[in-house]
């Protein structure tokens, strides 16, 4: 039963991500499955700082924040897959590749994000991503994180 807990921002997302607002982009966690797969949201506000340049006249969520927020996800599922959740741990976004965008997330839409846990090899972990807007698929990707390598 523990797996189907809802957690909110404040309880959770906070202690296991770095990011702060304005580049916070998962709201909730849904689901968790170690070594599985994790689901989050995040709802889309016409007031999001973005929407000044992109686009003043349609306002369209970014691209490349979608895969942002599948990182984010990303990255709390490594956090809550180690024995210690709480020990904050950078993982970086290393490479994106077979990203598609089927459909543009609007203001006010709440995109749900899930992160399928595919392998790990010291310290790269492999996921692919699927973010959806009211069941319907608005964007997949395979992405890759690890640990800094670049110090």
């Amino acid at each position: 039963m523990k797996n189907k807990k809802i957690y909110s921002r404040n309880e959770n997302i906070l202690d296991l991500l770095v990011h702060r607002h304005p580049f916070l982009f998962v709201d909730k966690i849904l689901k968790f499955k170690k070594n599985q797969l994790l689901i989050a949201k995040k709802t889309i506000f016409s007031n999001e700082p973005f929407f000044k340049g992109h686009f003043p006249q349609r306002k369209i969520f970014p691209g490349v924040l979608i895969l942002e927020s599948i990182a984010q996800v990303a990255n709390i599922f490594i956090c809550k897959n180690k024995e210690n959740p709480f020990v904050k741990s950078i993982y970086y976004l290393l490479s994106v590749k077979n990203a598609r965008f089927k459909k543009f997330v609007l203001p006010g839409d709440e995109i749900i994000i899930t992160v399928f846990f595919k392998k790990e090899i010291k310290n790269f972990f492999w996921f692919d991503g699927v973010v959806k807007v009211k069941n319907i698929t608005v964007c997949t990707s395979t992405i890759i994180c690890g640990k800094d390598r670049f110090s």
